[in-house]
């Protein structure tokens, strides 16, 4: 019997749980202008870690994911969820009901890319935010198929381009550092892009491999 991808892939024996995801679910608030009070949607919720740190900046959260072990642990949070299959089926929510629709780690895994990022406008509110983090296929391209489930590369070129095709403004896309004492010293930042071309494409040391590994970020508004 094969085993759920979430339970395997998030096994805390392998990825344990730390302090990261509140981090990074701050940053994002942030950098983006998310209030306390707006509804967000995490699209492929997954272990909802980031997710949860969230609903600690004071967000409305909701999940969804075709993995009942996401179903499970959002549940566990007291986090609305909804199990769904969304390479298959359409997003079950209706039109217009979220402030923001988030997703990490999940356009990658989607055949249909642009049916995707069409699917999370239709469920934004007019004037909505819609954010998803992948991996950036320019500095990922050695290890990206290390997840067999991984179908998409993303570029920041791929990202702006299937946002336009889908109707949203306002459209732009970056590279994330996932190390969060990169956000405040420029320095370090700096540093960093000038050692990530020598670190082996496998390292686990994390200062190392985060400095490697970066994120692309895909970020657009639905028009009023």
């Amino acid at each position: 019997m094969s085993k759920d991808y979430v339970s395997v892939q998030y096994d805390t024996s392998i990825r344990p749980i730390t302090t990261y995801p509140e981090k990074l679910a701050k940053r994002l608030c942030d950098l983006h202008g998310i209030r306390p009070g707006a509804k967000l949607l995490e699209v492929g919720a997954g272990r909802p870690d980031v997710l949860k740190g969230f609903k600690n900046q004071h967000l409305e959260v909701f999940g969804c994911d075709i993995s009942k072990t996401s179903k499970e642990q959002c549940e566990a949070e007291e986090i609305p969820f909804k199990l769904v299959d969304f390479v298959k089926n359409r997003l079950p929510y209706k039109d217009n009901t979220f402030d923001v629709v988030y997703s990490k780690s999940v356009i990658e895994h989607m055949p249909d890319v642009l049916n995707f990022v069409t699917e999370c406008k239709r469920v934004l509110k007019p004037g909505g935010t819609f954010l998803a983090l992948t991996p950036d296929w320019n500095a990922n391209y050695r290890t990206f198929f290390d997840d067999f489930t991984h179908v998409r590369p993303m570029t920041r070129r791929s990202m702006q381009l299937v946002l336009g095709v889908a109707g949203f403004i306002d459209i732009d896309s970056y590279r994330f550092r996932q190390l969060p004492i990169t956000w405040k010293s420029s320095l370090i930042n700096s540093m960093c892009a000038c050692i990530a071309p020598f670190v082996p494409a496998n390292t686990r040391k994390p200062f190392f491999r985060w400095s490697r590994e970066l994120m692309l970020v895909g970020t657009a508004k639905k028009p009023s």
